[in-house]
């Protein structure tokens, strides 16, 4: 954890948040293309600053000072998550559930200078200007080296195929459409598993590990299924939340 606040030093006195910040300006951003990155200076010193208080007010009674509390979720699990998605998910995440006692009380503004905030505290340089909320829809969010994985190991994600039993209980997805990124660990509603339905069938392969046993997978053997979990990429597949039968028959 001290590696991860290399370029932030924080005290707090009295209810104040005395920063020390050096920008993490070695890391050369990519060559520019239509869209933003979180390596292209997205927000000010200025702002970042006021994050830092907004944090220490609203975020550190659960998140803690250095970002280890609530199981490290800004820490090593925030580029985990959020990685190859663009930054309003996580503003968007923050506006509606956080701070956790009162979800959605802080200005706009407020929850934009705490991801601002957040960034600085991985490390993302700033730049000139603030981050804007309207902004983020348009700034992707990579590695500080610029690159971004299509998944991270344990980002959520989705996808439909062929349920297919293997030996001793195992279970793999066959013909299974390309894993895409999603926020909701629940399964889809009606109306998108019906659309889904008379989707196209695809060419990966999902190894399913520790599906719950109240999902019953052995009640949709070669049924089309939507699945949703956490990406494993050796061997790859998905440790899965949720399991949605789309129809009885694979495409």
């Amino acid at each position: 954890m001290k590696a991860l606040f290399s370029v932030v030093s924080t005290m707090v006195l009295v209810g104040v948040v005395t920063t020390v910040f050096s920008p993490a300006r070695a890391y050369a951003a990519p060559p520019q293309a239509a869209a933003k990155t979180t390596v292209d200076g997205v927000y000010s010193d200025e702002q970042m600053k006021r994050g830092a208080v907004a944090y220490v007010n609203s975020c550190s009674g659960c998140h803690r000072n250095d970002l280890s509390g609530a199981g490290g979720v800004l820490a090593g699990g925030f580029m985990t998550h959020w990685v190859s998605s663009s930054l309003d998910g996580v503003f968007d995440y923050m506006k509606t559930n956080m701070p956790a006692n009162r979800p959605g009380s802080l200005k706009p503004e407020v929850y934009a200078d705490i991801v601002a905030f957040l960034l600085n505290a991985h490390g993302f340089p700033s730049g000139s200007g603030d981050l804007t909320p309207d902004a983020m829809k348009d700034i992707k969010v990579v590695n500080l080296d610029g690159s971004a994985p299509r998944f991270a190991p344990g980002a959520l994600g989705q996808t439909y195929g062929c349920l297919v039993q293997g030996p001793d209980m195992t279970w793999q997805l066959t013909q299974a459409t390309a894993l895409v990124r999603t926020k909701d660990p629940d399964k889809s509603s009606d109306k998108d598993l019906k659309a889904a339905e008379g989707a196209p069938a695809g060419t990966s392969t999902f190894q399913l590990m520790d599906i719950p046993a109240f999902l019953h997978p052995e009640r949709h053997p070669s049924h089309k299924i939507e699945v949703k979990g956490f990406y494993v990429p050796k061997p790859e597949g998905l440790n899965v939340v949720s399991l949605a039968m789309v129809s009885e028959k694979c495409q």
